[in-house]
C-alpha cells in the first residue's frame, strides 16, 4: 500500500509490505527508493548487554548502510545545535575517513536547518589500534608513555580541526571515556543531534573494544545520527523474506 502527501512543499511517502525481519524491510526499502537517509524511532526500554540483546535498533545501525538518525525526543527543531564525535586519533581501530563523513553530515545538518555545528573528541587513549604513524618522536606506541599518547591525540585534533574549518571555540577536547563524555558535553551544550560513526563490530573485537554509539545511546539526552564508514556493505539480502498474500484459486464444484 502506497500513498503520497504533501504538505509545505515537502513530499512524503509511505509503504507497507509483508517483510522481516524489520531491520532488513526497512534497509531493502531504503535502497529500493534510493533514500539518502533513515530515520527511525529509537525504542523505549533497558538494553543491557547490546551484543546478546538483538533489538531492532541495534540490528538497524549494525546492518544499513544508510546513516540512520534514530529519534529520541518527540520535539522540534528550532535551530539545534548539532554536536560531531570525532576519533581522529584512531585509537579505537576507526577508519580514519569516518571522521571526515562524521563532521561532513554534521554540517549539513546544521546547515539546513541553522543551527550551530560543535565538533568533540574524548581523549582517551587505547592500547589497541594506537597507529605509530602518529607518533612524532618515530616511535612506536609500546614505548609512548600515557601522557605522550594523549600528547598525540591533542595534536592530531587540532590538526583536524583546522582541516574541517571548526571554529576553536566550537571545538571541544575533553579528557576521559567517550561512553561517559559524549553524553556529558552534549548535555552541557543542550545538543540537539549527535553524530557518530558506528562500524558494526562482531565477536571478540566488539566485546574488547566495545561499540561507542552503542553505549551511548541510552545515556544520550538527544536524537542521535549514526554514519556508516564509507565502502561499508550490507549483508541483507536484496530479495524480502516475508510471506506472501496469494489468492486462492476458483475451485469446481464437486459432482454430486
Amino acid at each position: 500500500m502506497c500513498a503520497k502527501a504533501r504538505k509545505h512543499g515537502v513530499q512524503a511517502d509511505y509503504s507497507v509490505e509483508w517483510d522481516y525481519p524489520p531491520h532488513e524491510a526497512i534497509v531493502r526499502r531504503a535502497a529500493a527508493i534510493g533514500a539518502d537517509l533513515v530515520i527511525a524511532e529509537c525504542h523505549k526500554g533497558a538494553r543491557t548487554r547490546p551484543w546478546l540483546i538483538h533489538l531492532t535498533d541495534w540490528e538497524l545501525l549494525r546492518v544499513s548502510p544508510l546513516p540512520v538518525l534514530l529519534l529520541k525526543n518527540g520535539k522540534p527543531y528550532r535551530r539545534p545545535l548539532t554536536l560531531a564525535a570525532v576519533d581522529p586519533a584512531c585509537a579505537h581501530l576507526k577508519p580514519r575517513r569516518l571522521d571526515v563523513r562524521i563532521v561532513e553530515s554534521a554540517r549539513q545538518f546544521s546547515e539546513a536547518l541553522h543551527g550551530p555545528l560543535h565538533v568533540m573528541h574524548a581523549n582517551y587513549p587505547s592500547i589497541v589500534g594506537v597507529p605509530e604513524a602518529h607518533s612524532t618522536t618515530h616511535r612506536k606506541w609500546t614505548s609512548l608513555s600515557y601522557e605522550e599518547l594523549k600528547q598525540q591525540e591533542r595534536d592530531v585534533f587540532e590538526t583536524f580541526r583546522a582541516q574541517m574549518q571548526v571554529v576553536r571555540t566550537r571545538a571541544h577536547l575533553v579528557p576521559g571515556n567517550p561512553a561517559t563524555e559524549i553524553p556529558r558535553v552534549a548535555s552541557e551544550l543542550g545538543a540537539q543531534i549527535v553524530v557518530m560513526g558506528g562500524l558494526s563490530r562482531s565477536g571478540l573485537m566488539r566485546v574488547l573494544i566495545g561499540n561507542t554509539a552503542e553505549c551511548v545511546l541510552n545515556t544520550l539526552p538527544c536524537d542521535v545520527l549514526v554514519v556508516k564508514p564509507e565502502g561499508f556493505v550490507t549483508a541483507v539480502a536484496r530479495q524480502p523474506r516475508g510471506m506472501r498474500v496469494v489468492a486462492p484459486t476458483t475451485l469446481s464444484p464437486m459432482a454430486s
